[in-house]
């Protein structure tokens, strides 16, 4: 009896390990697989935006500007790279864990995809606000300027970062 007291529950683990060990193992593989699957995407996305010339879009906008004034060491375009390859590490993570069994791991993967298009959504609405405030200090730059106006610089700076900073309260 006492020998069965011992060796039951080793019997349980053994048959434990058994399934573990090998989901671990696929878990490890994917991480693996995810992580230099999320290097390849952020280099392509680099590439790709750095091919449609994004960074001089950005540059126009001023949101270069801004992000050199927040202490962001990378280009906007770096930015965005390193956006999808840690989006792309968190949903490689949360289903290696869906591999080995962790059952809240779904939730979190379901949770996760509502989050993506909002970040992305969120990422365009912000690059058209500040296209859209460029604009608009650009016209009022050149408009004061051509208007005899001797602060005119300056008006367009303050149109820009009025529509900066204004954001709807409804939200």
């Amino acid at each position: 009896m006492d020998a069965q007291l011992i060796l039951g529950p080793l019997k349980l683990l053994a048959e434990r390990l058994v399934v573990l060990v090998p989901r671990l193992a696929l878990a490890l593989l994917a991480l693996i697989l995810g992580w230099v699957a999320a290097l390849l995407l952020k280099r392509l996305i680099i590439r790709l935006l750095q091919a449609v010339r994004v960074d001089r879009l950005a540059e126009k906008s001023k949101l270069s500007e801004l992000l050199r004034q927040g202490s962001v060491r990378l280009t906007f375009v770096e930015l965005l790279g390193e956006l999808a390859y840690w989006l792309l590490m968190i949903a490689v993570v949360i289903g290696s864990l869906e591999l080995v069994g962790v059952s809240a791991a779904q939730q979190w993967l379901k949770r996760f995809g509502y989050f993506v298009p909002n970040v992305l959504l969120s990422l365009v609405i912000l690059l058209f606000g500040m296209l859209t405030a460029s604009f608009f200090g650009a016209a009022v730059r050149a408009a004061s300027l051509n208007a005899g106006f001797p602060h005119g610089y300056l008006l367009g700076q303050v149109v820009h970062g009025t529509i900066v900073l204004v954001r709807d309260r409804r939200a």
